[in-house]
Order: C-alpha cells, then sequence, then structure tokens
C-alpha cells in the first residue's frame, strides 16, 4: 500500500526530507503544506491587492514552513540532522521565510524580524541541549513565543499564522530530538 511503502528521497531534497520517507509522511508533509499556504493567504484582508507573482511567491514560501514543520517531525529528517550536527547553524541561518513573506505581502517588518529573531535564537538554544532538559526548554521558548506573537502580531492575522508555525517548526519539531537519535560525528565526504 502506497501510505506505508518508503521512498527514496532524491539528493537535492535530503536537507529537507530526510533519505527515506514513507508514502504516509510524503502525504501529510505536502498536505500540511498546502492546507497552511492556502489558510495563511485567507487570512491575509488584502490579498486580492498583492501582485499575483507576489502572491504565488509568499504561497511557495508559507507551503515550505508547514511542509517544513511536518517534516522535522519524522525521523528520516530528524536522522539526517543527528548524523550532521555541524549543520544546525546554517540550517537555521537560511530560514528567512517571515521576511520575505513580510516584503511580498506587504505585512509588518518588524514584526517579521522579531519572530524570525527570537525563533532562531530559541532553535539554536534547543539543539544545543539533549534529554528532558532539551524538550522542556523547547516547550518553554516555544510557548513564551507563541504568547508573544500573538500579542505582537495579532493584527496581522497572516503574519500570526505564518510565525506560530515557522516557530513549531524550527524550536519544537526540528531543534527537539523526539526519536532519541545519537548524535555522531560528520560523516566524511557527506553533508
Amino acid at each position: 500500500m502506497f501510505l506505508k511503502k518508503q521512498f527514496n528521497v532524491p539528493k537535492p531534497l535530503h536537507a529537507a526530507l530526510g533519505q527515506r520517507q514513507s508514502g504516509f509522511a510524503l502525504m501529510s508533509i505536502a498536505g500540511f503544506g498546502v492546507g497552511n499556504a492556502v489558510l495563511v493567504l485567507y487570512a491575509h484582508p488584502d490579498i486580492n491587492a498583492v501582485p499575483i507573482w507576489q502572491a504565488w511567491v509568499a504561497a511557495v514560501l508559507i507551503f515550505d514552513i508547514g511542509a517544513g514543520c511536518i517534516a522535522n517531525f519524522t525521523q528520516a529528517v530528524q536522522a539526517y540532522y543527528r548524523r550532521r550536527p555541524r549543520l544546525l547553524l546554517p540550517f537555521l541561518a537560511g530560514h528567512v521565510h517571515l521576511l520575505l513573506i513580510a516584503a511580498l505581502l506587504g505585512l509588518p517588518l518588524s514584526e517579521a524580524l522579531g519572530i524570525t529573531a527570537y525563533t532562531l535564537v530559541s532553535a539554536a538554544i534547543v539543539g544545543c541541549l539533549d534529554g528532558e532538559r532539551q524538550k522542556i526548554v523547547a516547550a518553554l521558548l516555544l510557548g513564551a513565543g507563541l504568547l508573544v506573537a500573538a500579542v505582537v502580531a495579532s493584527a496581522t492575522p497572516a503574519m500570526l499564522l505564518s510565525g506560530q508555525i515557522f516557530m513549531l517548526k524550527l524550536t519544537y519539531a526540528h531543534a527537539v530530538d523526539h526519536h532519541q537519535l545519537p548524535r555522531q560525528a560528520e560523516e566524511k565526504g557527506r553533508a
């Protein structure tokens, strides 16, 4: 059956999906990504005033936030980064999604910058911890971030929704070892 079948992921997508994923995981990742993009754009009151190309680029970025949130919970993605611990900071540094979404949709850049900075620092802190402390600190930082984002970004539903899934994606889904995988030294010749 398709949902139970394991699929090899093409090498250029290993950082996003790991090396092997089940049909169920792939469907869940894609479905949540699409749903996230649709709901966030629907929540933007001025979406009709945004040029179509900007809306499409924003939709792709919002899809990536949602899809990545689910993918980061999978054992395949967790294993990929546990075998390559030096990739955590470069992975986090590439997450400028909210800044681009704000620019594309005419949302407040200050909200996007604040949520992005808080999320990246939180994820880096959580990534340095392990065991129970890692989960407790992740939950604490995620909870505090969600509360502050709800107050700060409450006037812009599209930023609030995007920001909250962004925080979940990086601070909890990616930075926490949900599968108790051992950290390994970098594999020579593999990234």
